[in-house]
């Protein structure tokens, strides 16, 4: 989830730089033309009964159908 926020720079950049050093060279590291979510590659079911963590993931379709 870090390296999908980091393409929000001021989510955290505003809260991290000249604090938290690793934190903004990690978020300055981050390629964001780079697609981080498993697709297709979790078992059917997976996600079910986790909350709204498990619906975001079922919308990034990381379950195979």
């Amino acid at each position: 989830m870090l390296s999908y926020y980091s393409s929000w720079d001021y989510i955290i950049l505003g809260f991290s730089e000249n604090k938290l050093i690793a934190l903004t060279e990690f978020v300055k590291s981050v390629d964001t033309s780079v697609l981080h979510a498993p697709k297709n590659q979790l078992q059917k079911g997976a996600m079910d009964n986790r909350g709204q963590m498990g619906i975001y993931w079922k919308i990034c379709s990381v379950e195979t159908n």
